[in-house]
């Protein structure tokens, strides 16, 4: 069966992600490129920030289905830093991530640095956080 493997950049700047690859500066996103699927100038959903986008990519849900509409959410405390808790955390998504959906159907799915998807759900995948942790995690 193929694998399926999924590149995604915050924010770049595409003429000059284009313009390195040209150069030779990353030969392995422009094969990448060449020998699969490039999106650039894609249709997002409002807000256009990175926690709800990143969770709209990786669920196929809107933010008013999965949840994330910021960067925070309101919490007990509104005002106070420990009152408004990142919207990083997988325990604040309401709708199920491919990866989760790929376990499901027995594909075993890696997941490295992704926003919005720490702590872990998936059972027997491999999950490599980093982007949006909080300093307790």
């Amino acid at each position: 069966m193929p694998k399926v493997v999924v590149v995604g950049l915050d924010a770049p700047i595409v003429k000059s992600v284009r313009r390195l690859m040209e150069e030779g500066e990353l030969p392995n996103l422009k094969r990448l490129a060449e020998d699969g699927v490039w999106m650039e100038n894609c249709m997002v959903p409002h807000p256009t920030i990175t926690p709800p986008n990143w969770t709209t990519i990786a669920t196929g849900a809107y933010p008013g289905t999965h949840g994330i509409t910021c960067f925070h959410l309101p919490g007990e405390r509104p005002g106070r830093p420990e009152g408004c808790p990142q919207a990083f955390r997988s325990t604040d998504v309401r709708a199920e991530f491919l990866w989760e959906a790929a376990e499901r159907a027995g594909r075993r799915a890696i997941v490295i640095n992704y926003p919005t998807t720490w702590p872990p759900r998936m059972r027997e995948g491999v999950q490599v956080g980093g982007f949006g942790l909080h300093v307790t995690d």
